[in-house]
This record gives structure tokens, C-alpha cells and sequence, in this order.
């Protein structure tokens, strides 16, 4: 489990970057693959999924949950196996998605800082990329009882801003990651084409 940084965000777009340079025949050792699954394997949190930290007493969180099921997905299209703990874990992991649904983390009310911020933040963005690729690698065409794809596509067609872009307004007084609307908007754009892509 020493492969992974705390944040496991960051560890989900290395291991994404891992993925496509094998994609482009650009290999790594079977052994790193061993050691990303044990790592996200290692980080399960109470009642199965993931949450930003690598630290198992905290709740999970939509986002890391989909990302660690997108993860375990690679591995298995890397190693070319089964394993029972990765299947358990991605099952886990889809019981808790499937209770979300492709929007249910997420309130629309800017004064609501429930769970992970506006739905106008990066965090919401980085929510449906990662349930892009959870639902697109392990072929899932819905979660929640609902098309994810055509949920997400319909949010994202109805927001996008009059530039082309998609995130918070100038004047946003919520949470931003990015500091300031203007870098928080080349995130949030760069999560949405990703998901529709």
C-alpha cells in the first residue's frame, strides 16, 4: 500500500495515465498493477467504497467511490484475471453508487455545503468523470436504476455557459478548489468534455 499518495484522487488520474500509456503499448511491470490493486484494495472504507484519504474511518464519498471501481478496473484489463477481494470491492463499491445515483451526492442549493460543495464546483465535475469511467469500464449502463450517461449529458447540455465552458458564475461565494471562478471553470470544462467525450 506504499504506491499511494494520501489523496486518492491523485492516485486515480496516475493510475488513468498508467492505463493509457498501456493502451499505447508503453508497458509497466505487472508488479506495479499488483501493487496499484493492493493499494486501493487497502483503502476501503466501513461498509466498502472509498473516500479522498487513504485512511479507512472515514465515509466514502461518490466520486472516490467511482473512482476506486474505475481503478480496480484497470487492473483487472491489465492483469488479465479474475480475483475475488477486487470483485467483492467493485460490487461494494456499486451498491454504494447505485444508492447515490448519477446526481445523488449533489445539491443544487448554493447555500447547501452538504457532502463535497456546489454542484457548480469541480468536485461535482470530477463526480461525473469518475462515474463515466466507473459506468464505461465495467459496462454498466445504469446505476441507480438510471442511464447515467443520458443523466450526466442532460445536467451538462443544460449548464453549459454561454462561452462553451461549464462552472461557477464570477460572482460564485462558494467553495472553489481552484481559488478563483476562472481556474475553477478550466477544471470543471476539462471533467465535462472528459464525461461526454
Amino acid at each position: 500500500a506504499d504506491l499511494m499518495p494520501t489523496d486518492l484522487s491523485n492516485a486515480q488520474i496516475a493510475v488513468l495515465g498508467l492505463h493509457a500509456a498501456e493502451r499505447a503499448h508503453v508497458r509497466a511491470p505487472t508488479e506495479t498493477w499488483s501493487r496499484i490493486e493492493g493499494a486501493w484494495l487497502a483503502a476501503i472504507v466501513r461498509g466498502g467504497g472509498w473516500g479522498y484519504l487513504q485512511r479507512t474511518d472515514i465515509e466514502p464519498t461518490g466520486g472516490m467511490t467511482a473512482g476506486g471501481i474505475a481503478a480496480l478496473a484497470m487492473v483487472r484489463e491489465v492483469l488479465e484475471d479474475r480475483s475475488p477481494k477486487r470483485d467483492a470491492a467493485v460490487r461494494a463499491g456499486f451498491r454504494i453508487l447505485d444508492r447515490l445515483g448519477p446526481m445523488g451526492e449533489w445539491r443544487t442549493d448554493p447555500d447547501d455545503r452538504w457532502r463535497r460543495g456546489h454542484i457548480t464546483s469541480q468536485y461535482f465535475f470530477y463526480w461525473l468523470y469518475s462515474l463515466e469511467r466507473a459506468g464505461a469500464l465495467w459496462d454498466r449502463a445504469k446505476i441507480g436504476g438510471q442511464d447515467w450517461f443520458a443523466a450526466g449529458s442532460k445536467y451538462l447540455l443544460a449548464t453549459q455557459r454561454p462561452d462553451g465552458g461549464w462552472g461557477p458564475a464570477d460572482d460564485h461565494k462558494g467553495k472553489l478548489m481552484c481559488y478563483t471562478p476562472d481556474a475553477e471553470r478550466a477544471a470543471c470544462t476539462a471533467f465535462a468534455v472528459l464525461f461526454l467525450a
